[in-house]
């Protein structure tokens, strides 16, 4: 656990994914339930498992959304992000419009990634642990769109942005084929928009 805390200081975006996770008081698949006697306790990281910290969890999944080598945690960190200040977490307070911001930049960069011109692999070597992909992300794209178009009604539009009926209208295109129900219910709020 000392080298997971070592390498997420040091940037590598699939420790601080972990330990984001950690501090947002979920496990993670590879570490022990029962924290580690350290070698030395004056210069350890803090015991684990972490005690739950919002506001390491942010920096961390921050740290992560502005990694460029590394879309599919890009996304499953702002898409962590939205759900973090939609709803507040220990330490954090619920924040609208920054869950609004990091929204769009999810979308956006899910878009990217899902040209069609695109090709599957990056010439990426395969993650050492599970690592996030488009289909085992926090929530479905549908749903983020959805919670974007709540935010923009919450806090209004965004100069440049989209609006609420946008952000439904999305949200209902993208459910149509696994989730037609919900996509109905998408088409209704965009039609109630004001």
């Amino acid at each position: 656990i000392y080298h997971l805390h070592q390498a997420a200081v040091a940037g590598i975006a699939g420790a601080q994914w972990a330990l984001a996770h950690l501090y947002c008081g979920m496990e993670h698949e590879l570490l022990p339930q029962t924290p580690e006697k350290p070698i030395n306790p004056d210069t350890a990281p803090p015991p684990f498992p972490v005690e739950e910290n919002g506001a390491k969890a942010v920096r961390c999944l921050e740290a992560v959304a502005r990694q460029i080598r590394e879309p599919m945690l890009q996304i499953a960190a702002l898409f962590r992000l939205v759900q973090l200040f939609q709803t507040g977490i220990e330490g954090v307070e619920r924040d609208p419009a920054r869950a609004l911001n990091a929204a769009e930049q999810a979308y956006n960069l899910w878009l990217h990634l899902n040209k069609p011109e695109r090709k599957d692999s990056l010439d990426e070597h395969p993650p050492p642990c599970k690592l996030p992909t488009l289909d085992n992300l926090a929530m479905q794209a549908h749903e983020l769109m959805a919670v974007a178009a709540e935010l923009t009604q919450e806090v209004g539009q965004p100069e440049g942005g989209r609006s609420a009926a946008e952000w439904f209208s999305a949200a209902a295109d993208e459910a149509m084929s696994d989730e037609p129900v919900k996509a109905l219910r998408y088409q209704q709020a965009a039609g109630t928009c004001v």
